[in-house]
């Protein structure tokens, strides 16, 4: 459950950032005023997550890290409470430089980069860590683009783009099984696969034989269905093609499907 700073006692608010204190190794002692204003700015809901303190323009200021914010405070004597803020949303990166007992750490945001010298050593790192955690949580969950596993609904027709649609090529004609096997035959493994290609892209009324002068009979019922043998016959032709290299695996179950669906 979040902690309530804007309606916790003193003595909840002095619990609270001890407890944070020791995790971030911070000490409070020049920070009290500061920390004590926090409070009056937070936002609903608005929590706590860390806090250091180090020098900006020569003056010592609170850098209060929450759940949505980079809080920067200073109230002094002269100059009464100033304030900055970052939206975490738009810290771009944070780093840090470390020297003997102290250290800086670079805040960088669209506008520019803030720069708190003189932090303990100590906490420099749980607490620019901490920062970046922070800045990580409020990224937006990867989010690929959705995948369609039908195609989306086309849409109306008055706001339907003009361009064309892509259709797919007709299949070639169920009449052109027996020439592309016995082009294949003929062609020899060499030659098989512009022959078949070739063979295939041929319309069936190229293989057709001329018509004759003397009227056409209608042929009978039986005469239209081939035989069980006849599709036996094929098929094991296509996988002689197939075994003697002449056919790729592709090609045959092609030639297949369409001796099958004829």
């Amino acid at each position: 459950m979040d902690f309530d700073f804007k309606t916790a006692t003193p003595e909840q608010l002095r619990a609270r950032y001890n407890d944070i204190a020791t995790e971030m190794r911070e000490t409070q002692f020049l920070s009290k005023k500061e920390l004590d204003h926090v409070p009056h700015i937070l936002q609903d809901g608005e929590q706590v997550l860390a806090f250091a303190t180090g020098l900006m323009n020569n003056d010592t200021w609170l850098i209060t890290l929450t759940d949505r914010r980079i809080i920067f405070l200073d109230k002094g004597m002269v100059y009464g409470l100033r304030q900055a803020v970052i939206d975490l949303d738009k810290v771009s990166s944070v780093s840090f430089t470390t020297r003997w007992l102290f250290g800086d750490i670079h805040i960088r945001d669209s506008s520019g980069t803030y720069q708190i010298t003189n932090v303990w050593k100590k906490s420099i790192v749980p607490f620019t860590n901490r920062v970046q955690q922070a800045v990580d949580a409020r990224k937006p969950a990867n989010n690929p683009m959705p995948v369609y596993l039908v195609p989306p609904p086309l849409p109306d027709s008055d706001a339907a783009s003009d361009a064309p649609l892509a259709l797919a090529p007709p299949a070639a004609p169920a009449a052109a099984e027996e020439d592309i096997i016995e082009a294949a035959e003929v062609a020899g493994a060499s030659r098989a696969h512009d022959t078949i290609s070739v063979a295939a892209g041929i319309p069936e009324a190229a293989h057709a034989p001329q018509a004759s002068a003397s009227p056409v009979t209608p042929a009978s019922p039986a005469s239209q269905v081939r035989s069980d043998d006849e599709i036996i016959s094929k098929l094991e032709r296509l996988s002689a093609l197939r075994d003697r290299g002449v056919l790729t695996d592709k090609e045959f179950a092609a030639q297949k499907t369409r001796i099958l669906g004829a």
